[in-house]
């Protein structure tokens, strides 16, 4: 089983750590490079029904939004519990030894709260939790390219987006 780090994207209708995710990215890093990704929207009132929460400060943003990432929140069928088992069923083929959220209240407490609504664990151990926004503040110099057909607020495209920066974070520091 491959060790590696996932770099974890969410979109979701709360900043609170009990937000509805209506979106799941995530981007494999192994070896300098990223070898594997996960999407997935998940139904907003499947959430709700979890007791996941939104707020109206989030639901205006959305609508504010550019049309492509609001179709992040519209439309999806995936019930959040099957969201979450084929999420961790995608994470039980590697050896994750990173799980990168972009800060350490967001990505990956909300999908740990989430996981606890349905009683299921999360499928990263605790101890692998890191925080993207931390270490990409500490190298503000950093660029990771992004292609023209990447959309802002779409979970794979973040995911990705921030994938990239650490890849490229580590390059130009000699950290690989």
């Amino acid at each position: 089983m491959k060790i590696v780090e996932m770099m974890l994207d969410l979109e979701t209708m709360s900043l609170a750590p009990n937000a509805a995710v209506v979106a799941i990215g995530a981007a494999v890093i192994h070896e300098g490079a990223i070898t594997d990704q996960f999407y997935l929207t998940v139904n907003l009132e499947s959430c709700m029904k979890h007791g996941l929460k939104s707020d109206a400060s989030t639901i205006l943003w959305w609508l504010k939004q550019d049309v492509e990432a609001q179709k992040e929140i519209f439309g999806a069928t995936t019930e959040l519990d099957t969201a979450l088992v084929l999420f961790s069923r995608f994470c039980a083929t590697y050896n994750i030894k990173g799980m990168w959220g972009n800060g350490v209240d967001f990505d990956n407490v909300i999908l740990s709260n989430a996981y606890q609504a349905v009683g299921m664990r999360t499928p990263w151990p605790y101890y692998a939790n890191r925080c993207f926004r931390t270490i990409k503040n500490m190298y503000p110099t950093v660029q990771a390219k992004i292609e023209d057909t990447e959309i802002k607020h779409h979970a794979l495209h973040d995911a990705r987006w921030q994938a990239e920066y650490l890849i490229n974070l580590r390059k130009e520091n000699n950290l690989l």
